[in-house]
Order: C-alpha cells, then sequence, then structure tokens
C-alpha cells in the first residue's frame, strides 16, 4: 500500500526547519504528529 502525504510544511531558511525538526522530536511534537496521524 502506498504512502499517504498527511503533511507538509515548507521553510525559508534551514534553520527554521531545523529548529521545527528538533521540536517536532519532543515530546510535545511527538504528540503533534501523533494527532495528524490518527486524524486523517
Amino acid at each position: 500500500r502506498p504512502w499517504k502525504v498527511i503533511y507538509v510544511e515548507f521553510f525559508d531558511a534551514k534553520a527554521e526547519a531545523i529548529k521545527k525538526e528538533k521540536y517536532l522530536k519532543t515530546g510535545i511534537g511527538r504528540e503533534f504528529i501523533k494527532n495528524l496521524i490518527l486524524n486523517n
């Protein structure tokens, strides 16, 4: 079964993307990802 894209985010600077990635790897960020997956 193919993957389904459920969330895309664009950044103007690499530093912003790295900051968001670090956030998503925290407990709160993982909850955010979990909610995205469960609601789609």
